[in-house]
C-alpha cells in the first residue's frame, strides 16, 4: 500500500507540472515527420499489408531504397511492430518494422514541448528511449512515462535470464528463437527438450534480450506491459472488463457462494477493489493462462476435481508424477491461503487477486514485465519470482490488456512504468530473423581421416598425443547445421616447439560463435589419437550442471544423470528424466562409494565424480562380479548365474507404477505375478490395488526397494527368479487373510463396505476419502481436516491403522482394511485404539497447527515461511526463507520426515507441522 501512495505522489506532481503547462500546449507541438528507407535485398521487394500482421491481404508493394513517411505504429498479436506508412508513390499501408530503417536526425524535427523534454530529463530516460516516448507523447499528450532505474547491468540480466528453464518458447516458432546450448537442445537427434510438457522448449539468448529491451516495445500497444497494475477506481470501469472479456468463456454469469448471481466482469470488479488490482490486468491474465474458451484448469468439471476452479494457474507446473492441470486442481481444492478450497467462481477470483497483489505487486512487480522478468529485489532477490516462463507474456498479454481501453479511456493520464538497465546498448536489440539461428555445434570430429571416437557436441576441450617429427595434421569436421561457418580445419601446421593448441571456430549463422580446442601433446611413437578432458579433471563441463535432487523435474539434466549412472554400473533403470526412488538409490550409492556425502543431491561434487576421467575405466570392475561365470567348474557360482535364466529381454520395458496407462506392460506385469503365485486378480491392464500390494509383496521377498515401482530392477526380477514359483508358498500371503477373522462377529458392523472402492494416496474419489478420514478421526487416527484429499496426512493415519490392525501396512484402503475400519462400530470397543492419543500427551505445543494447511512443491506464502524457517533452526537447511516451496524445500522436508519417521513425501500436512513443532520446542 505504502509503494501505491508512493508512486501516487509522484503522478500528481508530475500531472501537476503538466496542468501547470500552457493550454494550448497539445496544439503547439508541432507533429514531428519520421522518414524511413525500405531495407531489403535488391532482388527482392517489401509487401505493404492493408492491417498491422502477416494474415492482412497485400494492398501494394515497395521496392528495395524507397523512402516512405511513417505515420504511426502498431503490434500484431505476437506483439510483432508495424509500421503505418505512406510511400512517394502513394502507396499506403503496414509493413513490418524490421525493414524500415528510420532516417537519422535530419528527417526528425525537434519536439517543441519543452515541458515533457523536462520530464524525461528529471526521469533520466537515456536518450535511445526519448524518441519513441516523443512519438507516443505526441499523440497521447496525457500519458505519464515513469523510469523504473533496475541499476542493473543490462548483459548480467540477460545473462541471468538466459539460465535453462526461465524462458520458454513455444516449439513451433523459429529455431533463431530456441537455445542450442547442453540441456535444452539435443545435437544427436537435433530436436529440443521440453522443458514445460513437450511443447515448451528454452529460448534463445537472442530472443530473450530482444524481449528485455523496453525499447522494442514503446509503440501504444505494446507499451502496456509496462502499465502500473495498481487499482484506480476511476479509470478502471466494468465497461472496460467488458471489452476484454466478450466473446470470450468469461462472457457469462454463475451463482457464487453467498447465493448471488454475477456476471464475470463483475466478480473481476469485486476482487480487483478487494485488492487493489487493476481488473484488466486480472481479465487479460486470466484469458493468457486459460485461452478464449477456458481450459481444464477453468472448467470446474475436471473429474476428480469437479467443481474446481485455478483461473490462475496457481501451482500448475509438472511434478511429482502428476501433470500441470493434477498438481494446478489439487492446489485450488487444498484448504488454505487466498480463500482456498477453490470451489467457486467467486472466491477463485478474490484467491487470484489476493495472490497477485501480496505475492508480486507488493514486491514492486507491479507490471506484467516485472510479472515475467524479475529484474528488481523487492526483498525476494533477482530472476526466480517470476509468474510465467512464456518470454513473450508480456509483450502478448499488453495487446488484451490495452483492448479494454476506449479511446476516451486512451487519452487518460496513464501510468507506464518503463524499465532501464545499466551499460545498455545504443540501438535497440534486433529481433531475431527467421534466416539465421544461433546452432554453432559440430557434429563430428576426425583427425587424419579419423573420427574421434569421444566426441561430444559439447565437449570442448580434447588432447591429442603426436610424434614431434609429425608438421601436419588434418582436421575434418560436419557442423550441426549447414548454415554454420568453421575456421582452423583441413590441413593443419603443428605448433613448433614444445606443445600447443589448435583451435576450431564454428560461427552459426547468426554470428554467434564456440570454439574447439585440441592441446596437442609432442610424444615419441604417438599415433595421433585423440581423447576428450576438461581441465585434466572430467570428460564433461560441468560447471553448468544444476544441483538436482528427489523429484526434480529437469528432465534433460536428470536424463544425463540417469546414463551415467547406468554406464558406470550404478543401475537407476529406465533413462526416463524423472528423479524418484531408482535414480536416488544409486546416486546415494554412487556417493557412499566415492566418499561423498551421500545425501541423494547431485551437485558440483557428485557431477564432477560422475564425471571425472579415471572413472571411465573403473566403471568396469562393478562388471567383476561377472567373475562368477569363469569358476564354472564349481558347480556353485552357477547360483548368480540364475537371474541370468530369463528368457525375456526386459531391457527396454519401460518404468510403470500406480496409475498406469501402459496397457501393454502392466498385462505384462500382472501374468507373471499370477505366475509367480503373487496374485493380483484378473489380467485387466489397470495397475491399481491388488497389483500394487502383489508388486510390494513381490519386491519385499526379492530384497529390492519395495517401492511400488516396477522398473528395470524389478522386471529383472520378475523374470530372472523362477524360485517363487518352485514353492507354491508365494500362496501363503493368502494366511494374511487372518485379519478377516474380525468379520467373526458379522452382525457388528453396522455399515456395508463389500461396494467400498480401493483408495490410496492421491485418490480422486473426494467422497470415499472423506469416509475414510471421519473414521479414522474417530478412532483417534488423526488424519486431520475432513476435506476428501488422500495426502500426507491420511497416508499416515491410515499406515499407523493398518500396523495396529495387523494388516499389510501398504497404504491402501481395500476391503480388508475398510471391514477393520468398521468392525465393531455399534460397540464402541474401537474406543481402544484411542489410545494412540496418549502420544498426544506433548499437548505442550504452544503453537497451535490444527489450522495449518496442506502444503507442497509449489506452494507459496506465510506457512511456506513459517516452514522454512522451522526446518532452518533444526538444521534441515533448505536455503532462504522466500515463502516458495520448492525442489530445496521439499527434499529438506523429505529428510526431516524420514528423521521424524513419517513417510517421507514432501507433503507438510498435520503429522508433520505437529512434528516439527515438538521439535522446535
Amino acid at each position: 500500500m505504502r509503494r501505491f501512495q508512493k508512486l501516487l505522489a509522484i503522478v500528481l506532481t508530475i500531472m501537476m507540472v503538466v496542468s501547470l503547462a500552457p493550454a494550448s500546449m497539445a496544439a503547439n507541438l508541432s507533429r514531428s515527420i519520421t522518414r524511413g528507407i525500405v531495407w531489403v535485398d535488391y532482388d527482392s521487394y517489401l509487401n505493404v499489408r492493408s492491417g498491422p500482421g502477416v494474415n492482412y491481404s497485400v494492398s501494394g508493394r515497395l521496392e528495395p531504397d524507397e523512402w516512405v513517411t511513417v505515420l504511426g505504429m502498431e503490434s500484431d498479436s505476437e506483439g510483432v511492430n508495424w509500421y503505418h506508412i505512406s510511400s512517394d508513390d502513394d502507396v499506403s499501408g503496414y509493413v513490418h518494422s524490421e525493414y524500415i530503417q528510420i532516417e537519422g536526425e535530419n528527417g526528425i524535427e525537434t519536439p517543441v514541448d519543452q515541458e515533457f523534454e523536462a520530464l524525461l530529463e528529471e526521469q533520466n530516460f537515456p536518450e535511445s528511449y526519448r524518441s519513441y516516448l516523443r512519438s507516443l507523447h505526441e499523440e497521447f499528450p496525457n500519458w505519464i512515462f515513469l523510469a523504473q532505474h533496475t541499476d542493473m547491468d543490462w548483459d548480467t540480466a540477460v545473462t541471468q535470464e538466459s539460465v535453462l528453464g526461465r524462458n520458454l518458447v513455444y516449439y513451433t516458432v523459429t529455431d533463431s528463437w530456441k537455445s542450442f546450448e547442453e540441456g535444452a537442445y539435443d545435437p544427436v537427434t537435433k530436436s529440443w527438450y521440453g522443458y514445460d510438457g513437450e511443447a515448451w522448449v528454452c529460448a534463445s539468448k537472442e530472443v530473450i534480450a530482444y524481449f528485455m529491451d523496453p525499447r522494442n516495445f514503446l509503440d501504444h500497444t505494446s507499451i502496456f506491459q509496462f502499465a502500473v497494475l495498481s487499482y484506480d477506481e476511476e479509470m478502471h470501469t466494468i465497461e472496460g472488463v467488458n471489452h476484454i472479456v466478450d466473446g470470450t468463456f468469461m462472457d457469462t454469469s454463475f451463482t457464487a457462494y453467498d447465493g448471488k448471481t454475477y456476471t464475470f466482469a463483475q466478480a473481476i470488479m469485486i476482487a480487483a477493489d478487494e485488492y487493489e488490482i487493476s481488473p484488466y490486468y486480472l481479465a487479460s491474465r486470466i484469458l493468457m493462462e486459460q485461452g478464449t474458451t477456458g481450459s481444464h484448469l477453468s472448467s470446474g468439471a475436471y473429474p476428480g476435481f469437479v467443481g474446481i476452479y485455478n483461473y490462475f494457474n496457481i501451482g500448475a507446473y509438472t511434478a511429482n508424477g502428476h501433470d500441470a492441470v493434477h498438481n494446478g486442481l489439487t492446489y485450488a481444492a487444498d484448504n488454505g491461503s487466498y480463500h482456498r478450497p477453490w470451489n467457486d467462481e467467486l472466491k477463485c477470483l478474490l484467491g487470484g487477486a489476493q495472490y497477485l497483489t501480496e505475492d508480486y505487486i507488493q514486491y514492486g512487480q507491479d507490471t506484467m514485465y516485472l510479472h515475467k522478468f524479475d529484474v528488481l529485489d523487492g526483498g525476494d532477490g533477482y530472476y526466480d519470482h517470476q509468474y510465467m516462463t512464456s518470454v513473450q507474456a508480456p509483450s502478448a498479454e499488453a495487446v488484451a490488456l490495452k483492448s479494454a481501453y476506449t479511446d476516451s479511456m486512451m487519452d487518460s493520464p496513464l501510468v507506464f512504468r518503463i524499465p532501464v538497465f545499466e551499460d545498455m546498448p545504443e540501438v535497440r536489440v534486433s529481433r531475431p530473423t527467421v534466416a539465421s539461428n544461433g546452432n554453432n555445434l559440430l557434429e563430428s570430429m576426425s583427425i587424419n581421416g579419423k573420427n574421434v571416437s569421444s566426441f561430444d557436441a559439447y565437449t570442448y576441450y580434447y588432447e591429442m598425443e603426436i610424434d614431434p617429427a609429425a608438421k601436419n595434421v588434418e582436421i575434418g569436421v560436419k557442423t550441426n547445421d549447414s548454415g554454420a561457418v568453421v575456421t582452423g580445419v583441413g590441413t593443419v601446421a603443428i605448433p613448433e616447439g614444445e606443445d600447443g593448441e589448435l583451435k576450431i571456430t564454428v560461427t552459426a549463422s547468426n554470428g554467434n560463435t564456440r570454439t574447439y580446442t585440441i592441446s596437442v601433446i609432442k610424444k615419441a611413437g604417438a599415433t595421433g589419437e585423440v581423447v576428450t578432458d576438461k581441465d585434466g579433471e572430467t570428460t564433461v563441463d560441468v560447471s553448468r550442471y544444476p544441483i538436482l535432487s528427489y523429484g526434480d523435474s529437469e528432465t534433460s539434466y536428470v536424463k544425463i544423470l540417469q546414463n551415467r549412472l547406468n554406464e558406470l554400473g550404478y543401475d537407476c533403470g529406465t533413462v526416463d528424466g524423472l528423479f524418484y526412488d531408482g535414480t536416488e538409490k544409486a546416486v546415494i550409492q554412487f556417493q557412499e562409494d566415492h566418499g561423498l556425502e551421500a545425501d541423494g543431491y547431485v551437485g558440483q561434487a557428485t557431477w564432477k565424480e560422475l564425471f571425472k576421467k579415471e572413472e571411465v575405466q573403473e566403471p568396469e570392475q562393478p562388471e567383476e562380479p561377472e567373475q562368477p561365470e569363469e569358476p564354472e567348474q564349481p558347480e556353485e557360482p552357477e547360483q548368480p548365474e540364475e537371474p541370468e535364466q530369463p528368457t525375456v529381454d526386459v531391457s527396454g520395458y519401460p518404468l510403470i507404477s500406480y496409475g498406469s496407462s501402459n496397457i501393454e506392460y502392466v498385462k505384462k506385469l500382472q501374468t507373471r505375478l499370477n505366475e509367480l503365485g503373487y496374485n493380483c486378480g484378473t489380467v485387466d491392464g489397470l495397475f491399481y490395488g491388488g497389483t500394487q500390494s502383489a508388486v510390494l509383496k513381490f519386491q519385499r521377498d526379492q530384497g529390492l526397494v519395495a517401492d511400488g515401482y516396477v522398473g528395470q530392477n524389478t522386471w529383472k526380477a520378475l523374470y530372472g527368479a523362477a524360485a517363487p514359483e518352485e514353492p507354491e508358498e508365494p500362496k501363503v500371503p493368502e494366511e494374511p487373510e487372518q485379519p478377516e477373522e474380525p468379520e467373526q462377529p458379522t452382525v457388528q458392523p453396522t455399515v456395508d463396505v463389500s461396494k467400498y472402492p480401493t483408495i490410496s494416496y492421491g485418490s480422486g474419489n473426494t467422497e470415499y476419502v472423506k469416509k475414510l478420514q471421519t473414521r479414522l478421526n474417530e478412532l483417534g487416527y488423526n488424519c486431520g481436516t475432513v476435506d476428501g484429499l488422500f495426502y500426507g496426512g491420511t497416508q499416515n493415519a491410515v499406515l499407523k491403522f493398518q500396523r495396529d490392525q495387523g494388516l499389510v501396512a501398504d497404504g491402501y484402503v481395500g476391503q480388508n482394511t475398510w471391514k477393520a475400519l468398521y468392525k465393531n462400530v455399534q460397540t464402541g470397543e474401537p474406543e481402544q485404539p484411542q489410545q494412540p492419543t496418549t502420544p498426544s500427551t506433548p499437548t505442550t505445543p504452544t503453537v497451535d497447527v490444527s489450522g495449518y494447511p496442506l502444503i507442497y512443491q509449489g506452494s507459496s506464502g506465510e506457512y511456506v515461511k513459517k516452514l522454512q524457517t522451522w526446518l532452518n533452526q533444526l538444521g534441515y537447511n533448505c536455503g532462504s526463507v522466500d515463502g516458495i516451496f520448492g525442489s530445496g524445500t521439499a527434499a529438506s522436508v523429505r529428510k526431516f520426515q524420514n528423521a521424524a519417521g513419517l513417510i517421507a513425501d514432501g507433503w507438510v500436512g498435520q503429522n508433520t507441522w505437529k512434528a516439527l513443532v515438538q521439535e522446535i520446542q
